[in-house]
This record gives structure tokens, sequence and C-alpha cells, in this order.
């Protein structure tokens, strides 16, 4: 399962969003706020969105390479 951690009006997240959509990779969309903030925080992510796939946060940012990495 891949989870987007979002802010509002954030380009990037609007960017992974739909890279992913592009790439038939299933998605759930949730706030990125309190107990998750701190945790990708304390992982050294710095940059919305934060997306964890199968539970493991793997990056923060728009990352287009790491989104095409998942499709394959």
């Amino acid at each position: 399962m891949t989870i987007v951690y979002t802010k509002p009006n954030c380009p990037a997240c609007t960017a992974t969003k739909r890279h992913l959509a592009l790439r038939g990779i299933c998605y759930t969309e949730e706030p990125l706020e309190g107990d998750v903030l701190q945790q990708a925080i304390s992982a050294g992510i710095t940059a919305a969105p934060v997306v964890l796939v199968e539970g493991r946060a793997l990056w923060g940012g728009y990352r287009p390479d790491e989104i095409d990495r998942l499709a394959t």
C-alpha cells in the first residue's frame, strides 16, 4: 500500500499524485500533520509530500524517479 501524506496547496504534492496516477500506482492520501509530520522530520524528511510504501517512509518531495521505480 502506498500512502501520500500531503499539505494543502502544495505543488509537489499535486505533481506526485498526478505522476502516481499516470503510472497506475494506487495510493491513499492523508494529511501531513501531527505524529506523521514529527516522524518524517525525525527521519530527515523535510519536504512534502511524504511517501510511504508498505509502511516505510521512502522519500519526501516530488521524486519522479522514485515513482517510476515503483511502477516497474
